[in-house]
């Protein structure tokens, strides 16, 4: 199944793959798309050539043995069956951590027969885009994070930015625990907005009663509360020269209850 991969400058700057004929770099990248997560795939070149080269006339076994004799891919045999390792594959590629793991056996020097000789001694050590890329192009395309990061295995559509988990944890949102208000600091407020006490024991009874929730959701800052509470329930403010007795009579002995509580 073909998969979303990413693709660096460094491919068309590869003098190899320039000086060849570019059905060779669509090969190369093609064989990306049908790679497992860990670059191994079957070596099997007439499924290969329909998958990426579709009906163009190419002998895809011979494009194939270009590609491992330049070291692009090594191509091996384990128990009678055949496979590809695309050479350098951490290094160009990040593959979604949601892949599936490989199940392809993987290339040991010496343990498995070759399907081709090696161009040279030990190619896995030989970077891709060796032969014409500078140490400084190297290493800007090796610390580049790689697009395949943003990608759903198997698909095309990016994943929505606050869900690109890949496997480090995005950090929390810090949300401040609420807490009810001190009994002086509930009657001074009150009483700074024209209310006073008794209201204030009102809102605190009220509130206390209904495990501290506005609606259905619990409560996240009660000066927003009481503000709404005093919209709804203030009775008339008291005058200058003291409070009205059916109002507020009673407000010195609910600013003592208040300030008794346990909280």
């Amino acid at each position: 199944m073909a998969r979303s991969r990413n693709i660096k400058p460094g491919l068309f700057d590869n003098e190899i793959l320039g000086e060849a004929d570019p059905i060779y770099t669509v090969l190369f990248a093609g064989l990306w798309t049908l790679a497992d997560r860990e670059g191994r795939l079957e070596d099997r070149p007439a499924r290969i050539k329909k998958n990426i080269l579709g009906y163009r006339d190419a002998d895809s076994c011979l494009l194939l043995e270009w590609l491992n004799h330049e070291s692009f891919i090594k191509r091996y045999s384990i128990d009678g069956k055949n496979y590809i390792q695309i050479l350098n594959w951490t290094k160009h590629q990040n593959p979604h951590h949601k892949e599936a793991k490989s199940v392809i056996p993987k290339f040991i020097k010496g343990q498995e027969s070759e399907i081709i000789d090696k161009k040279q001694q030990d190619t896995n050590t030989k970077p891709m885009d060796e032969s014409s890329m500078n140490h400084e192009q190297t290493m800007q395309n090796a610390s580049c994070p790689t697009d395949s990061l943003n990608l759903i295995p198997d698909s095309l559509n990016l994943i929505p930015s606050g869900t690109t988990d890949v496997d480090s944890n995005p950090p929390k949102k810090i949300t401040k625990k609420f807490s009810k208000p001190e009994p002086q600091e509930l009657i001074a407020h009150f009483e700074s907005k024209g209310s006073n006490s008794n209201e204030a024991e009102k809102f605190f009874n009220y509130y206390e009663s209904n495990g501290w929730k506005v609606g259905k959701n619990p409560m996240k800052n009660w000066k927003a509360a009481a503000a709404n509470w005093l919209k709804n329930n203030m009775t008339t403010p008291p005058s200058h020269s003291g409070q009205p007795a059916d109002n507020y009579a009673t407000a010195a002995a609910s600013k003592q209850r208040l300030t008794d509580t346990d909280w």
